[in-house]
């Protein structure tokens, strides 16, 4: 709704598409590829496939599709290599100080909230992976520290 110049509301004039149905698209994009990542059509370290050929294995338009990699690039879950097309990214997406601390401002939280938070975060994560770490993460950290 649009309030007139008479403090009147009225419905606004589209014309064709509704607006947001691009951020839908978006979104079923994304929800699709994470499908193929979970059922494993789709491995880490694997290129995309053409776009065009993608586009219609989703049936969207290539510009939905644009959108939905986009989308999945910046949350770090794809790689855009120039020239070499897209690919999944092969670890965990990395999460920047610039990044968490636009978050943060945005939800009104403090620098030391936030530094708090992840203190709590990383000492469960790096309980987790003690727990579960195999010989072959062993090795690979072992081999870590002998470099340093």
């Amino acid at each position: 709704m649009v309030v007139s110049k008479n403090d009147t509301l009225t419905k606004p004039k589209h014309k064709g598409k509704q607006r947001g149905s691009q951020s839908t698209l978006t979104m079923r994009v994304v929800e699709q590829l994470r499908e193929m990542i979970q059922k494993g059509e789709l491995q880490p370290g694997a290129r995309l496939p053409a776009e065009r050929e993608l586009a219609l294995k989703l049936k969207v338009s290539r510009a939905s599709l644009r959108a939905g990699i986009g989308f999945l690039s910046a949350m770090g879950v794809l790689q855009s290599r120039h020239g070499s097309g897209t690919f999944i990214a092969e670890g965990p997406p990395a999460f920047d100080a610039s990044m968490l601390q636009v978050m943060g401002s945005l939800h009104g939280y403090q620098p030391m909230q936030m530094f708090e938070a992840r203190f709590v975060i990383e000492q469960s994560l790096a309980g987790f992976a003690a727990e579960r770490a195999t010989e072959q993460h062993l090795t690979i950290i072992a081999e870590e520290i002998v470099e340093m």
